[in-house]
């Protein structure tokens, strides 16, 4: 029985360690080469669809969106954009710009029926989505503001050079509340749809990606 029990010891410590290495080898992380090797290195970024944001207060769409960041290494499991919306229109009149947004995008999520990435963007600071016309605004909340979770709906694209990585979102759930006039009669969750490509910024060239 002794030795029954060590074999059987044995083979659980066995497929622990399969089950860690399997892990460790689908762990992603977001990949920075820049020629000249030099960190940390600039990252830029700019739409590359029209960016959509729709809720219970109607619509609002962007066509522009201008990201920037950094790589502090070659690989990092997280990555922190700024991203400004401009040229925006809404439902509800003029829009005041730039809508500004500060996320943090991990390289690791669990994936949904669309092969795309849930819980992988932590949402920093509050955004603000302000109506001039009809004076009033939206408030998203910040993660762990008002049960906002991580948001998902993420896909990393490369480019087959490996020199430019998209992010193609499309998000739901998004927690938030209107304030003034119109606004405090929508609803209180949103959705975004949108891509936007990134690059190193400052002339550098290299090699950008997910993995």
């Amino acid at each position: 029985m002794t030795r029954l029990r060590i074999v059987g010891l044995a083979l659980v410590a066995i497929f622990a360690l399969a089950a860690v290495s399997a892990s460790a080898a689908s762990a992603h992380t977001f990949k920075a080469k820049p020629t000249k090797k030099v960190f940390p290195v600039g990252i830029q970024g700019s739409a590359t669809t029209t960016q959509t944001f729709t809720s219970g207060f109607g619509k609002v769409e962007c066509t522009k969106a201008a990201a920037t960041g950094s790589a502090s290494k070659e690989a990092e499991e997280t990555t922190k954009q700024v991203v400004d919306y401009t040229g925006c229109t809404s439902t509800l009149g003029a829009v005041a710009e730039p809508i500004e947004a500060h996320y943090l995008f991990a390289a690791n999520g669990t994936e949904n029926a669309e092969k795309r990435l849930e819980e992988v963007v932590t949402v920093e600071k509050p955004i603000t989505i302000s109506f001039t016309g009809a004076g009033c605004s939206i408030k998203i909340f910040a993660t762990g503001e008002e049960g906002q979770k991580k948001l998902g709906g993420i896909k990393y694209e490369n480019n087959a050079a490996k020199t430019e990585l998209t992010v193609n979102s499309k998000t739901t759930k998004i927690k938030e509340k209107g304030s003034g006039g119109l606004c405090v009669f929508g609803g209180t969750e949103g959705t975004y749809t949108g891509s936007v490509k990134g690059k190193f910024a400052g002339g550098e060239t290299g090699e950008l990606f997910w993995e």
